[in-house]
């Protein structure tokens, strides 16, 4: 039996922008990556796992300092017991110029680099490792001929291989996943949202997120192999999620309210560690001072950034039902005031008019 971490997409060095210029949140971020990192190798020497497969992009470039070469060489020449096997991809394909070409990597790291399937055999695992390294930071065909491989049944085999299992026109390497369906396993990187998807083919996603395209849990996979039979479990390894919230607002909500109103979806830790988008979406009253809002919710959350382009300035209910005497607009107006000052039949009606406004039906 052998056992096995997955992971790629990591984007070590990546170049952040965010909206939020409170702080610098961007070498903040970076950090991150590299805590992550740590986080994974440290996971693979402890659990003394046989391999480390990163499926690409390591790097977010293939311009890397030599500084953080190094770093990444010497984690990788502390594990006693690990073997590791990169794919390089798009972002940080291989050139003798550049990036992998720069250093001599410890005696335990395999890079493929020749822009076409290959493989390395590791004897005392009785485990052979193929894989496609980028060459170039596009691909509209996979560089293989599709011929069947000849994989030995005494020996475990895993391809690993950075593209686009999803598109047949993508110009990230596309791939047919049913071409290789005899294999152990399938370790694929390049989409950022991690998942499995056959019974022997999975994206391990991004094991740190890097934007709020990237919602939901992030990290690694952990296999073993015994006899052909595969077991796979994802382990969480995010140390921040990014998180995106929707506030209706009603005239006659005040700004305690909305203050509160943010303040209640996210526990204390969450606000603590995450990056937050809140989208405001309504009609705001006067009481209501976005601004403010801003820099109340900056002194709780680690990061907080508020998307206002959906809110409008309050409705003129009495003027709408003056104009609108004739129409559906009108007609719902004198309908829910039927309910007095009920506050879910007020914020029905606000909620109903925008539906209305929006849409331009008054017929």
């Amino acid at each position: 039996m052998i056992s096995f971490i997955h992971t790629g997409d990591v984007h070590l060095e990546r170049t952040f922008r965010f909206n939020n210029h409170s702080r610098d949140f961007g070498k903040d971020h970076r950090l991150d990556l590299w805590l992550t990192f740590e986080q994974i190798v440290n996971t693979a020497e402890k659990n003394q796992v046989d391999f480390l497969l990163i499926a690409g992009d390591l790097f977010d470039t293939p311009d890397i300092s030599i500084k953080a070469l190094n770093r990444v060489a010497d984690k990788f020449a502390h594990l006693s017991a690990t073997k590791v096997v990169i794919c390089p991809g798009n972002h940080d394909y291989f050139s003798s110029s550049s990036l992998f070409g720069l250093i001599n990597w410890p005696d335990n790291v395999t890079v493929f680099k020749k822009g076409q399937m290959e493989s390395v055999y590791f004897p005392e695992q009785k485990t052979c490792i193929y894989g496609i390294g980028w060459t170039k930071d596009t691909y509209r065909e996979m560089p293989y001929n599709g011929a069947h491989i000849d994989l030995s049944e005494d020996d475990h085999n895993i391809l690993l291989l950075h593209g686009d299992a999803f598109s047949e026109n993508s110009d990230y390497m596309p791939i047919d996943l049913k071409q290789f369906d005899y294999f152990d396993y399938v370790a694929l990187g390049h989409i950022h949202r991690g998942s499995q998807l056959t019974r022997r083919a999975a994206y391990c996603g991004c094991p740190e997120p890097l934007n709020f395209k990237e919602i939901g849990e992030s990290g690694i996979y952990f296999g073993q192999i015994d006899h052909h039979r595969l077991t796979l479990k994802k382990i969480k390894t995010g140390k921040r999620a990014f998180l995106k919230k929707t506030i209706r607002i009603s005239p006659e909500m005040t700004q305690n309210e909305l203050l509160r109103t943010c303040l209640d979806f996210a526990d204390d830790h969450q606000k603590a560690e995450d990056y937050f988008r809140i989208y405001l979406k309504g009609y705001a009253g006067s009481d209501v001072d976005i601004d403010q809002l801003r820099m109340q919710l900056e002194q709780i959350f680690y990061y907080v950034e508020i998307d206002e382009t959906q809110l409008r300035p309050n409705i003129d209910v009495d003027k709408l039902l003056e104009e609108n005497q004739d129409n559906i607009i009108g007609q719902f107006i004198q309908e829910m005031r039927r309910y007095g000052d009920d506050p879910t039949a007020k914020k029905a009606l606000y909620y109903g008019l925008e539906g209305l406004l929006n849409t331009g039906d008054q017929t």
